[in-house]
C-alpha cells in the first residue's frame, strides 16, 4: 500500500493555476525526484501532501485514508509524522541553533530532547555554531540547522523543496549523504531541485511536472 497518494488534485491561487488533476504516489521507504521549471507546481504539491495547504478538488490519502477535514493537517501530522524545509527554513532567528533545534523535537513529543538535539548538533556538524543565534549565522549554516530540524523529529517522510539553494560545496555534500543514510534507513524522501550533480540511490524516481500537470 502506498505511504502517500494524490488522485486528481486541483489547486488554484486566484487565476493562477498551480495543480491541475495531478496525480501522484508514494511508497514507504522511497525515493522521490521531482522535477520541473519555476512555477511547474512542485512546491504546491508538497504542500498539499503535507497539509498545509487544502487541494480545491482532488483527493489526498495517507495509508489509504482520505484526509479531508476541517483538521487537515493536525491528521496529516498524526498519521505519518513528516517534515518539510522549504524555501524559508521557519526556524527562529533569534534563538540559537541548539535552542531551535531543542523546541522542534520538543514539539515533536521527542522522549530524550535534550539528548536527540545533541546527537542532531553532532550529525550535522553544527557544534562550532550551537551556541550562536540562527541571525549570526551565514545563509548555508541556516541551511544546515534546518534540515537537522527535520530529522530531530525522527519523521517517517521528508518533503524537501530546493534545499542545496545557497549551500557551499561542504553543506551541499553533507545535506546528500545526510539525504542517503535516511533513505538507507527507510525514511521515505520527497526531493524537488535543479541541481543536476546530485547522487542519487538507483531505485530513485523521478516525477516531472510542468504547468501544475504530470509529464508523462
Amino acid at each position: 500500500m502506498a505511504l502517500l497518494r494524490l488522485r486528481e488534485v486541483s489547486k488554484r491561487y486566484g487565476a493562477c493555476r498551480a495543480l491541475h488533476k495531478v496525480s501522484v504516489e508514494v511508497t514507504s521507504g522511497g525515493f522521490y525526484l521531482f522535477r520541473g521549471p519555476n512555477g511547474a507546481g512542485k512546491s504546491t504539491l508538497f504542500r498539499c501532501a503535507m497539509g498545509m495547504e487544502r487541494p480545491d478538488s482532488g483527493v489526498v490519502e495517507v495509508d489509504g485514508t482520505s484526509i479531508a477535514s476541517n483538521e487537515y493537517y493536525q491528521q496529516v501530522l498524526k498519521k505519518y509524522r513528516p517534515s518539510y524545509l522549504g524555501p524559508d527554513h521557519a526556524l527562529y532567528a533569534h534563538l540559537s541553533v541548539e535552542e531551535n533545534l531543542l523546541l522542534r523535537a520538543q514539539l515533536s513529543s521527542r522522549e530524550d530532547a535534550k539528548g536527540v538535539t545533541a546527537d542532531c548538533v553532532e550529525r550535522f556538524s553544527l557544534s562550532v555554531f550551537a551556541k550562536k543565534r540562527l541571525s549570526e549565522c551565514s545563509q548555508g549554516m541556516q541551511r544546515r540547522a534546518a534540515l537537522a530540524a527535520c530529522f530531530v523529529a525522527s519523521p517517517s517522510i521528508v518533503f524537501l523543496d530546493e534545499p542545496f539553494v545557497n549551500l557551499d560545496t561542504v553543506s551541499a555534500e553533507l545535506m546528500q549523504q545526510e539525504l542517503l543514510s535516511a533513505h538507507a534507513l527507510g525514511v521515505t524522501v520527497c526531493l524537488a531541485t535543479h541541481a543536476s550533480n546530485i547522487e542519487l540511490p538507483s531505485e530513485a524516481k523521478t516525477v516531472r511536472l510542468d504547468q501544475g500537470k504530470v509529464c508523462s
